[in-house]
């Protein structure tokens, strides 16, 4: 029942996600879907079943982190961390992807 619920919140609030945003200063801007996909993210971090897509997506992670790590010398602190935080946000929303997978299976759908 939860997953439903922040799925339609999700949903009626997915449209409206740059009308509602915070800005935290130095440029870096939070969004109401960043914050709904977050806590999807976090619910279902330990929940993720084998799916055939999970290992490119975790290269793609994997090749990010590393370019991120080995470039951080030639970028401010301030820079490096909002290019930490792009990439969560690439990450949770990566992760929408395997969370309606799981709901799809669990038959909390209709096809």
């Amino acid at each position: 029942m939860a997953k439903k619920l922040i799925i339609f919140f999700l949903l009626i609030i997915f449209p409206f996600g740059q009308l509602v945003r915070y800005d935290l200063g130095n440029s870096v801007v939070l969004h109401v879907n960043d914050l709904v996909v977050g806590v999807i993210f976090v619910l279902n971090l330990f929940k993720l079943k084998r799916h055939p897509l999970l290992k490119p997506v975790g290269l793609v992670v994997f090749t990010m982190v590393l370019s991120l790590v080995l470039n951080i010398n030639h970028y401010s602190v301030s820079q490096t961390i909002i290019s930490a935080l792009y990439l969560f946000r690439w990450v949770a929303y990566a992760s929408l992807f395997f969370f309606f997978v799981d709901f799809k299976d669990k038959k909390l759908i209709k096809n």
